[in-house]
């Protein structure tokens, strides 16, 4: 039979033209001018209907500009002012840098290029760098045609270009999505052999390209690697063979010749290969894998999670059936949504396809810390069952010693329990989203740094939040002077990450309180006497509602709520003459603010 085309080869390029609402006039103009070309299929056309929304406008906007092979940005003063395109613009002159895409921003109307905007020193349309819009009208459809043919020019040359032997990615865990499988499958070659060099080969029909990977080995001997990229599933055995064949001939014959022992790997998309085709290619000295499977051989997290997964465990202050569900508050800029489940909802949220930056925020006790320890715990499980991106947990007061992502990561995988998972491994599965980066306790930093540090720290958190990255935050208010503050710092610089959420833990319920109690203690009966001699007591059901409150409380005797619960006010005399003595009120909450201010303690000396 004959091979399928590669879809590289069958799909023309992309273009994708972004503007605001405004300048839709502008759009129709250059449109009309491109229409004859993209009516031939010389290339496909894409905007964004002038504006960008949240949800899966925004999502759609973001995967077509990862595919784009031409952007072109109509400029105004509207455009970059728009803030929803602030990051569009930037992602655009990043691909633009790294070679992925060719820009093409347009000079609507005059607007400032300083230094600070992403656009600076970019070379603008039209070449004169007039803005259209101050030329005479009579002259503007001539400048139109113009671009429209800089446009198709751009269009010519976005075919897929070899890669050097030595090229590495200067961005590398920022973001690596495209449409064309063989930079995927290169960029997984590069982290599997750290130390070969590699060089692009001549790859016929049915394959999207070809590469070989050349390693040193003992006695000077160098081993290679041949690793043909296809585009299309395997699904016939008539395609096996054809796939075989060219593979054979066309691509590792000189190797193969060297070498009667090497491997060879065809890398292909999609679900695994019949097992007889795997069997049939091997007994032929070639491996075929699908792309998934090969990208998790990059970092294998099990034995990590299962260090981790032993921690949590260990710690008797997190114990998994003492877990309340707790109540929560999602806001996306000006939407809020409260939820009965904060920990299904960040299940939710990070196991669906899109990137995550998930900033959760809650007074001191408000139970973040048990509820990183169970969302890490349930992550865990559900990615070795292929469900979930593989759970980091770190601990923020680490970030005291580091403002640089890559050394603390270092620092954290760099315990013999924790397996061996190198950082540039793992930060590319994390902008993959295969992987979920938890930072607890952002709050402790306030402990040991200034205010101004921790903002500085919260950069350094931002750097992981890159591609897919899925990354959640937690930080108590307490340290910040009020919610508007919190929404104007750290709120208002993870508000531009892809994905974010910020999600505010609220306090108990009653029922909440009780169920909690009913699980502390073991017995309904026993849950149901304690939270009536809480209620006698005035504002403990208050104090109640934070969790590590109702961990003190939990603990006191009976005697000493029964006790406060009667105001007892005499019981001080009682005891200065020498009487038994009995507790009040005040002296029960000047006993839980003790241990609230011991465990404060304890917590700023770790």
């Amino acid at each position: 039979m004959t091979p399928e085309r590669s879809r590289a080869q069958r799909v023309p390029p992309l273009v994708l033209v972004a503007h605001v609402q405004k300048d839709d006039p502008s759009w129709e103009r250059l449109r009309t001018h491109l229409a004859p070309a993209h009516q031939q299929g010389q290339f496909r056309l894409w905007h964004p209907g002038g504006t960008t929304v949240g949800g899966d406008a925004a999502d759609e906007l973001r995967s077509q500009l990862e595919q784009a092979h031409v952007i072109v940005l109509l400029v105004t003063a509207d455009l970059l002012a728009e803030e929803a395109f602030a990051p569009i613009v930037r992602r655009a002159v990043q691909r633009s840098r790294e070679g992925r895409t060719a820009l093409l921003p347009v000079l609507v109307s005059k607007v400032d290029l300083h230094e600070g905007v992403p656009l600076h020193g970019t070379q603008m349309l039209p070449r004169s760098e007039k803005p259209i819009l101050e030329s005479a009208e009579h002259e503007r459809e001539a400048i139109w045609a113009t671009i429209a043919e800089e446009v198709r020019g751009a269009v010519g040359r976005a075919h897929r270009q070899p890669f050097s032997a030595d090229r590495r990615d200067a961005a590398f865990g920022v973001d690596f999505h495209r449409s064309d499988l063989l930079f995927q499958v290169r960029r997984v070659a590069e982290l599997l052999h750290p130390n070969a060099t590699f060089t692009e080969l001549d790859a016929p029909d049915p394959f999207e390209g070809a590469f070989v990977a050349t390693e040193q080995k003992e006695l000077d001997e160098a081993g290679s690697e041949p690793i043909g990229v296809l585009n299309t599933p395997i699904f016939s055995e008539e395609m096996l063979e054809g796939i075989l064949s060219v593979f054979r001939h066309e691509i590792e014959r000189p190797y193969r010749e060297r070498d009667e022992l090497a491997e060879s790997r065809i890398v292909h998309p999609g679900d695994p290969a019949p097992e007889a085709f795997r069997k049939k290619a091997r007994r032929r000295g070639v491996r075929l894998v699908p792309f998934s499977e090969y990208q998790r051989q990059v970092a294998s997290f099990g034995h990590y999670l299962s260090w981790q997964a032993g921690g949590i465990d260990a710690d008797s202050r997190y114990r998994a059936d003492w877990y309340v569900p707790q109540r929560a508050e999602v806001r996306i800029r000006l939407f809020r949504e409260k939820v009965e489940s904060a920990l299904d909802e960040m299940l939710a949220l990070l196991t669906d396809p899109h990137p995550r930056f998930l900033l959760v925020l809650g007074d001191p006790g408000a139970g973040k810390t048990f509820l990183l320890r169970r969302l890490a715990r349930l992550l865990g499980e559900a990615h070795i069952e292929g469900r979930a991106p593989a759970p980091v947990l770190i601990e923020m007061r680490n970030l005291e010693k580091s403002h640089d992502l890559d050394k603390l990561l270092a620092q954290h995988f760099a315990s013999p329990h924790t397996g061996s998972i190198r950082v540039e491994a793992f930060r590319y599965m994390l902008s993959e989203g295969k992987a979920a980066l938890l930072f607890d306790g952002f709050d402790e930093l306030a402990f040991r740094v200034t205010y101004d540090r921790v903002l500085k720290h919260f950069q350094t958190v931002l750097q992981a939040a890159q591609g897919r990255a899925k990354v959640v935050v937690t930080s108590r208010t307490a340290h910040f002077m009020n919610d508007r503050q919190i929404e104007q710092e750290l709120a208002r610089k993870a508000s531009g990450v892809e994905g974010y959420r910020m999600i505010k833990v609220l306090p108990f319920e009653k029922a909440q309180i009780r169920t909690a109690l009913e699980k502390r203690m073991g017995d309904s009966a026993k849950a149901d006497h304690r939270l009536s001699l809480l209620r006698a007591v005035e504002d403990l059901m208050g104090l109640s509602a934070n969790p590590r409150m109702l961990d003190f409380v939990q603990g006191l005797p009976d005697t000493e709520l029964v006790a406060a619960g009667a105001h007892d006010v005499a019981s001080e005399r009682e005891a200065e003459g020498g009487g038994e003595g009995r507790i009040t009120a005040s002296a029960l909450y000047e006993r839980i603010v003790t241990r609230w201010l011991e465990g404060e303690i304890e917590r700023a000396k770790q």
